[in-house]
């Protein structure tokens, strides 16, 4: 499929540019007329020029200024081009009626016609780029949103997990017996997650200190259940202000942590790393495996670790890294994104 329309796309342009060269004929009946010379190799170095000026716009002034919002150089490298093919034009003209290849007269027409293509070249490239780029963002929205309508209903559940949920009320209602004076900060903890899954989740983008805020409070929930507390280390460097992210993103990790990890041996632990910089953020999760909760090797990595991977593919095409590992009974996931 991929081939077929790279020769479809390649025979588009093969008839655009024979339609091109053959317009002065079409147009006048006669190429003496036009602004195309007659001899062979003063219009094939000509033609040569125009599809030079067209494809160093449309593959790369566009994609690497224009399309990066670097519009002055992207204005100054194409007005450059164009005034050295007009030069080259002027030269190749006085060579050609220093040969006697054309009459000497109408020769600033001559140039004002070849300022003209080049320009119209120029513009019709960049209108193409454009309308591609909006056609290939639009058809990625309408993606994204299908596929967040198909997968609505099973995220929701796979977010609000039943047993994370019995699990947590089991243990504030052990703190209530207790009149532990954490019961409070417990329910109150437990009222901000739903609050987040039900409302901030259906976001295209949060603040990434609210995503921290998750997960601070899914952490403190999930160690109420833990003998040692201190068998999970959360740190969380640089500066997470001005920075957005894509919502329960970073979640299936702390998930996938605590349901297949140990959690209660002498020697668990679950290291949490968030590392933020000004163009890039760094998420590493590490836990000891509880390998009597796991039936297979794969089976480790949770329909929700899979699910992510999607969701990346999606929501970050080329702007992240994503990678698990085992080694020996520690199960290591690595997230990268990189920040627009």
């Amino acid at each position: 499929m991929q081939i077929n329309r790279k020769l479809l796309q390649i025979f588009i342009h093969i008839v655009a540019w024979l339609l091109f060269i053959s317009m002065p004929l079409l147009i006048f009946g006669k190429l003496e007329e036009g602004i195309i010379p007659i001899k062979a190799y003063y219009f094939l170095f000509r033609i040569f020029l125009f599809v030079s000026l067209f494809y160093l716009n449309y593959l790369v002034f566009i994609p690497r200024l224009l399309s990066k919002r670097k519009f002055i150089l992207f204005a100054v490298s194409l007005i450059v081009s164009i005034a050295v093919i007009m030069t080259l034009n002027y030269l190749t003209i006085n060579y050609s009626l220093a040969n006697e290849a054309f009459n000497h007269t109408d020769n600033s027409r001559k140039i004002a016609g070849i300022g003209f293509v080049s320009v119209f070249l120029a513009a019709i490239g960049t209108s193409i780029k454009i309308t591609q780029k909006w056609y290939n963002n639009e058809k990625q929205k309408n993606i994204i949103n299908n596929e967040k309508l198909n997968s609505e209903l099973s995220f929701l559940k796979s977010q609000v997990n039943p047993h994370f949920l019995f699990n947590t009320l089991n243990n504030i209602y052990s703190l209530a017996n207790r009149k532990s004076e954490q019961t409070g900060n417990a329910i109150m903890k437990l009222s901000h997650l739903m609050r987040y899954m039900l409302y901030e989740a259906k976001k295209d983008r949060v603040d990434l200190q609210n995503e921290i805020n998750y997960l601070t409070d899914y952490i403190e929930l999930q160690k109420l259940r833990m003998p040692d507390k201190s068998k999970v280390v959360f740190n969380i460097e640089g500066n997470e202000n001005d920075k957005e992210i894509e919502p329960m993103l970073l979640v299936p990790f702390l998930e996938n942590a605590f349901k297949h990890g140990d959690i209660y041996s002498d020697d668990a632990k679950i290291d949490i790393l968030l590392r933020i910089k000004e163009t890039e953020l760094l998420y590493k999760v590490e836990n000891k495996i509880d390998e009597a909760t796991i039936n297979g090797k794969d089976k480790v990595k949770g329909i929700g670790l899979d699910n992510l991977n999607k969701r990346l593919k999606l929501y970050y095409p080329g702007k992240h890294e994503f990678s698990t590992e085992k080694k020996g009974n520690v199960f290591i996931s690595i997230l990268k994104i990189r920040f627009d």
